[in-house]
Protein backbone atom coordinates (compact mmCIF):
# COMPACT_ATOMS: atom_id res chain seq x y z
CA UNK A 1 0.00 0.00 0.00
CA UNK A 2 1.65 3.49 -0.92
CA UNK A 3 2.19 6.23 1.78
CA UNK A 4 -0.34 8.30 0.41
CA UNK A 5 -3.00 5.63 0.67
CA UNK A 6 -1.95 4.95 3.87
CA UNK A 7 -2.25 8.75 4.88
CA UNK A 8 -5.48 8.76 3.70
CA UNK A 9 -6.80 6.19 5.98
CA UNK A 10 -4.79 6.76 8.76
CA UNK A 11 -7.55 9.33 10.35
CA UNK A 12 -10.36 7.23 9.59
CA UNK A 13 -7.66 4.22 10.89
CA UNK A 14 -6.85 5.92 14.31
CA UNK A 15 -10.58 7.06 15.15
CA UNK A 16 -11.97 3.19 14.90
CA UNK A 17 -8.78 2.57 17.35
CA UNK A 18 -8.39 5.40 19.55
CA UNK A 19 -11.82 6.81 19.83
CA UNK A 20 -12.81 10.56 20.64
CA UNK A 21 -9.71 12.58 19.81
CA UNK A 22 -9.92 14.71 23.10
CA UNK A 23 -13.00 13.00 24.89
CA UNK A 24 -12.22 14.89 28.17
CA UNK A 25 -12.65 18.38 27.00
CA UNK A 26 -15.61 19.90 25.66
CA UNK A 27 -14.93 22.23 22.26
CA UNK A 28 -16.85 25.06 21.82
CA UNK A 29 -19.23 24.27 18.74
CA UNK A 30 -17.20 26.67 16.47
CA UNK A 31 -14.08 24.61 16.89
CA UNK A 32 -13.50 21.97 14.09
CA UNK A 33 -11.62 18.70 14.58
CA UNK A 34 -9.51 17.46 11.70
CA UNK A 35 -6.99 14.32 12.07
CA UNK A 36 -4.14 14.56 9.83
CA UNK A 37 -1.20 11.95 9.33
CA UNK A 38 1.15 14.58 9.01
CA UNK A 39 0.60 18.41 9.56
CA UNK A 40 1.63 19.77 5.76
CA UNK A 41 0.72 22.85 3.01
CA UNK A 42 -2.32 20.04 1.92
CA UNK A 43 -3.56 19.39 5.55
CA UNK A 44 -3.43 22.54 7.25
CA UNK A 45 -6.03 25.01 6.38
CA UNK A 46 -5.14 28.60 5.88
CA UNK A 47 -4.92 30.82 8.69
CA UNK A 48 -3.80 33.50 11.04
CA UNK A 49 -1.97 31.52 12.97
CA UNK A 50 -0.62 27.49 13.70
CA UNK A 51 0.53 26.18 16.44
CA UNK A 52 2.06 23.06 17.26
CA UNK A 53 1.53 21.84 21.14
CA UNK A 54 4.40 19.21 20.72
CA UNK A 55 7.93 18.19 19.83
CA UNK A 56 6.99 16.11 16.67
CA UNK A 57 4.78 18.84 15.20
CA UNK A 58 7.23 21.49 15.91
CA UNK A 59 9.37 20.97 12.64
CA UNK A 60 5.92 20.58 10.29
CA UNK A 61 4.90 23.60 11.27
CA UNK A 62 7.80 25.48 10.87
CA UNK A 63 8.00 24.32 6.98
CA UNK A 64 4.63 25.52 6.59
CA UNK A 65 3.82 28.25 3.95
CA UNK A 66 2.92 31.77 4.95
CA UNK A 67 -0.41 31.29 4.17
CA UNK A 68 -0.85 28.89 7.01
CA UNK A 69 -0.18 32.00 9.91
CA UNK A 70 2.26 32.43 11.91
CA UNK A 71 4.18 29.76 13.10
CA UNK A 72 3.63 29.17 16.87
CA UNK A 73 5.07 25.80 19.37
CA UNK A 74 3.35 25.40 22.45
CA UNK A 75 6.03 23.91 25.09
CA UNK A 76 4.05 21.89 28.17
CA UNK A 77 7.61 20.00 28.92
CA UNK A 78 10.39 19.40 28.56
CA UNK A 79 9.46 15.70 26.12
CA UNK A 80 12.95 13.75 26.70
CA UNK A 81 10.67 11.78 28.33
CA UNK A 82 8.67 10.85 24.71
CA UNK A 83 11.77 11.22 22.43
CA UNK A 84 14.88 11.30 21.52
CA UNK A 85 16.68 14.27 23.65
CA UNK A 86 18.21 15.68 20.24
CA UNK A 87 15.48 15.76 18.61
CA UNK A 88 13.34 17.76 21.42
CA UNK A 89 16.04 20.00 21.82
CA UNK A 90 16.56 20.49 17.74
CA UNK A 91 12.51 21.70 18.11
CA UNK A 92 13.23 24.17 20.84
CA UNK A 93 15.97 25.47 18.06
CA UNK A 94 13.41 25.98 15.08
CA UNK A 95 11.99 29.54 13.94
CA UNK A 96 9.50 29.26 16.13
CA UNK A 97 7.45 32.00 18.24
CA UNK A 98 7.47 29.72 21.69
CA UNK A 99 5.00 29.47 24.09
CA UNK A 100 5.95 27.66 27.84
CA UNK A 101 4.02 27.25 30.76
CA UNK A 102 5.85 27.19 33.09
CA UNK A 103 9.55 29.03 34.26
CA UNK A 104 11.91 26.35 34.59
CA UNK A 105 10.96 25.49 31.03
CA UNK A 106 12.39 28.63 30.14
CA UNK A 107 15.42 27.74 32.14
CA UNK A 108 15.92 24.77 29.73
CA UNK A 109 15.26 26.91 26.76
CA UNK A 110 18.04 29.23 27.36
CA UNK A 111 20.53 25.81 28.22
CA UNK A 112 19.76 24.93 25.08
CA UNK A 113 19.67 28.09 22.99
CA UNK A 114 16.12 29.18 22.12
CA UNK A 115 14.92 32.14 21.83
CA UNK A 116 11.97 33.97 21.36
CA UNK A 117 10.39 32.47 24.41
CA UNK A 118 7.55 34.01 26.28
CA UNK A 119 6.05 32.50 30.20
CA UNK A 120 2.66 32.31 30.08
CA UNK A 121 1.18 29.92 33.29
CA UNK A 122 -1.37 27.66 32.64
CA UNK A 123 -5.18 28.30 33.68
CA UNK A 124 -7.68 26.27 36.05
CA UNK A 125 -11.75 26.18 35.76
CA UNK A 126 -12.89 27.74 39.12
CA UNK A 127 -16.10 27.01 38.46
CA UNK A 128 -15.42 23.80 38.37
CA UNK A 129 -12.79 23.54 40.96
CA UNK A 130 -13.72 25.11 43.57
CA UNK A 131 -14.24 24.71 46.96
CA UNK A 132 -17.25 23.03 48.26
CA UNK A 133 -16.48 21.78 51.55
CA UNK A 134 -14.91 23.36 54.81
CA UNK A 135 -11.55 22.89 54.97
CA UNK A 136 -11.80 23.14 58.75
CA UNK A 137 -14.20 20.32 58.86
CA UNK A 138 -11.84 17.76 56.93
CA UNK A 139 -10.37 15.14 58.48
CA UNK A 140 -7.08 13.60 57.89
CA UNK A 141 -6.90 11.52 54.81
CA UNK A 142 -4.59 11.35 52.06
CA UNK A 143 -5.06 10.67 48.07
CA UNK A 144 -2.47 10.68 45.46
CA UNK A 145 -2.45 9.78 41.49
CA UNK A 146 -2.00 6.51 39.40
CA UNK A 147 0.05 7.28 35.82
CA UNK A 148 2.13 5.16 34.04
CA UNK A 149 4.77 7.63 33.12
CA UNK A 150 7.98 7.40 35.19
CA UNK A 151 8.56 10.96 35.53
CA UNK A 152 5.33 11.28 37.75
CA UNK A 153 7.11 9.38 40.26
CA UNK A 154 3.95 6.73 41.64
CA UNK A 155 6.12 4.16 42.82
CA UNK A 156 7.91 6.88 45.03
CA UNK A 157 4.52 7.68 46.36
CA UNK A 158 3.80 4.51 47.25
CA UNK A 159 6.55 3.70 49.15
CA UNK A 160 5.81 7.61 51.06
CA UNK A 161 2.26 6.03 51.32
CA UNK A 162 3.35 2.61 53.06
CA UNK A 163 5.55 4.19 55.16
CA UNK A 164 3.04 6.80 56.74
CA UNK A 165 0.42 3.94 56.93
CA UNK A 166 2.41 1.62 59.36
CA UNK A 167 2.72 4.85 61.55
CA UNK A 168 -0.77 6.19 60.92
CA UNK A 169 -3.10 2.58 59.64
CA UNK A 170 -6.11 4.73 60.85
CA UNK A 171 -5.75 7.68 58.23
CA UNK A 172 -7.61 6.44 55.11
CA UNK A 173 -5.48 6.68 51.92
CA UNK A 174 -7.37 7.12 48.31
CA UNK A 175 -5.22 7.21 44.55
CA UNK A 176 -6.92 7.57 41.34
CA UNK A 177 -6.38 7.66 37.84
CA UNK A 178 -7.14 6.23 34.23
CA UNK A 179 -6.06 3.30 34.42
CA UNK A 180 -7.12 0.18 36.59
CA UNK A 181 -5.68 -0.80 39.95
CA UNK A 182 -2.91 -2.56 39.74
CA UNK A 183 -0.78 -5.47 41.84
CA UNK A 184 1.67 -2.70 43.23
CA UNK A 185 -1.09 -1.16 44.71
CA UNK A 186 -1.77 -1.72 48.49
CA UNK A 187 -5.52 -3.15 49.34
CA UNK A 188 -5.84 -0.35 51.72
CA UNK A 189 -5.96 2.23 49.31
CA UNK A 190 -9.46 2.90 48.12
CA UNK A 191 -9.19 3.38 44.06
CA UNK A 192 -10.84 5.64 41.29
CA UNK A 193 -10.49 4.36 37.82
CA UNK A 194 -11.66 7.36 35.50
CA UNK A 195 -13.14 9.36 37.62
CA UNK A 196 -15.58 11.72 36.11
CA UNK A 197 -14.89 15.36 36.60
CA UNK A 198 -18.11 15.58 39.10
CA UNK A 199 -16.39 12.82 41.41
CA UNK A 200 -13.14 14.11 40.85
CA UNK A 201 -14.29 17.31 42.62
CA UNK A 202 -16.88 16.25 45.14
CA UNK A 203 -15.74 12.84 45.95
CA UNK A 204 -11.69 12.53 45.08
CA UNK A 205 -10.63 16.36 46.05
CA UNK A 206 -13.15 17.96 48.54
CA UNK A 207 -13.64 14.99 50.36
CA UNK A 208 -9.97 14.46 50.89
CA UNK A 209 -7.70 16.71 53.14
CA UNK A 210 -4.11 16.14 51.69
CA UNK A 211 -2.76 16.07 47.74
CA UNK A 212 0.14 14.07 48.26
CA UNK A 213 2.62 14.48 44.82
CA UNK A 214 6.05 12.76 44.17
CA UNK A 215 6.45 13.57 40.72
CA UNK A 216 10.05 13.80 39.48
CA UNK A 217 9.56 16.60 36.85
CA UNK A 218 6.27 18.16 35.71
CA UNK A 219 5.41 20.36 33.25
CA UNK A 220 3.48 22.53 35.16
CA UNK A 221 1.51 19.88 37.30
CA UNK A 222 -2.53 20.42 37.20
CA UNK A 223 -3.44 17.54 39.42
CA UNK A 224 -2.10 19.08 42.65
CA UNK A 225 -2.92 22.62 41.47
CA UNK A 226 -6.96 21.41 41.13
CA UNK A 227 -6.48 19.85 44.15
CA UNK A 228 -5.48 23.22 45.76
CA UNK A 229 -8.10 25.09 44.43
CA UNK A 230 -10.36 22.31 46.05
CA UNK A 231 -9.08 23.10 49.63
CA UNK A 232 -6.75 20.56 49.71
CA UNK A 233 -3.10 20.52 51.65
CA UNK A 234 -0.67 19.75 49.15
CA UNK A 235 2.36 18.19 50.21
CA UNK A 236 4.89 17.58 46.65
CA UNK A 237 8.25 17.71 45.39
CA UNK A 238 10.38 20.65 45.33
CA UNK A 239 10.50 20.60 40.81
CA UNK A 240 9.88 23.68 38.72
CA UNK A 241 6.96 22.34 37.54
CA UNK A 242 5.00 22.29 41.00
CA UNK A 243 7.10 25.73 42.23
CA UNK A 244 4.76 27.73 39.77
CA UNK A 245 2.02 27.75 42.13
CA UNK A 246 3.30 26.30 45.02
CA UNK A 247 5.70 27.96 48.04
CA UNK A 248 7.57 25.78 50.48
CA UNK A 249 5.76 26.67 54.07
CA UNK A 250 3.51 29.17 52.84
CA UNK A 251 0.59 27.66 50.51
CA UNK A 252 2.44 23.68 50.69
CA UNK A 253 4.89 21.70 51.99
CA UNK A 254 7.82 20.89 49.08
CA UNK A 255 10.79 17.99 49.47
CA UNK A 256 13.24 17.08 47.71
CA UNK A 257 12.53 14.88 44.76
CA UNK A 258 12.38 10.98 45.87
CA UNK A 259 12.99 12.04 49.09
CA UNK A 260 10.43 9.19 50.48
CA UNK A 261 11.21 10.00 54.58
CA UNK A 262 10.77 13.82 54.27
CA UNK A 263 7.39 13.33 52.76
CA UNK A 264 6.60 10.95 54.93
CA UNK A 265 7.17 13.37 57.54
CA UNK A 266 5.47 16.22 55.89
CA UNK A 267 2.15 13.96 55.98
CA UNK A 268 3.20 13.51 59.67
CA UNK A 269 3.44 16.78 60.26
CA UNK A 270 0.13 17.55 59.06
CA UNK A 271 -1.41 14.65 60.86
CA UNK A 272 -0.55 16.04 64.34
CA UNK A 273 -1.16 19.48 63.69
CA UNK A 274 -4.59 20.19 62.51
CA UNK A 275 -3.72 23.93 62.13
CA UNK A 276 -1.14 23.79 60.10
CA UNK A 277 -2.99 21.69 57.63
CA UNK A 278 -5.49 24.30 57.80
CA UNK A 279 -3.52 26.86 57.44
CA UNK A 280 -1.48 25.96 54.14
CA UNK A 281 -5.05 24.49 53.00
CA UNK A 282 -6.60 27.67 53.28
CA UNK A 283 -3.21 30.09 51.85
CA UNK A 284 -3.39 27.19 48.81
CA UNK A 285 -6.61 27.93 48.01
CA UNK A 286 -6.81 31.17 47.53
CA UNK A 287 -3.16 31.94 45.93
CA UNK A 288 -3.88 29.29 43.37
CA UNK A 289 -7.20 31.46 42.47
CA UNK A 290 -4.42 33.86 40.50
CA UNK A 291 -4.27 30.96 37.73
CA UNK A 292 -7.37 32.09 35.27
CA UNK A 293 -8.42 30.92 32.28
CA UNK A 294 -8.88 34.77 31.25
CA UNK A 295 -5.71 35.63 32.51
CA UNK A 296 -3.91 32.87 30.50
CA UNK A 297 -6.64 33.13 27.19
CA UNK A 298 -5.40 36.93 27.59
CA UNK A 299 -1.84 36.79 27.64
CA UNK A 300 -2.05 33.56 24.78
CA UNK A 301 -3.84 36.03 22.65
CA UNK A 302 -1.41 39.15 23.07
CA UNK A 303 1.69 36.76 22.43
CA UNK A 304 -0.79 35.86 18.68
CA UNK A 305 -0.97 39.69 17.82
Amino acid sequence: MSGIVKDALWPTRKRLTAGPLMPWFDFHENVRQKLVAYPDAGSVPDADATIATGWSTAKPVSELPASKGRPFYLIQHYEIWAGKKEDVDASWLLPLKKIVIAQWLIDVGHEIGATDMTHIPNGLDFSAFKLTKPVEGRKMTIVTLNHHEPFKGVPVAIEVLKNYHEIHPEVPIKMFGTMPKGSEIPDWIEYYQNPEQKVLVEDIYNGNSVYLGASRQEGWGLPPAEAMACGCTFVGTDIGGFREFAIDGENALLNPVDDVGGMVSSLRALTQDDQLRCRLATAAERSIRQFTWDRAGSAFLACLD
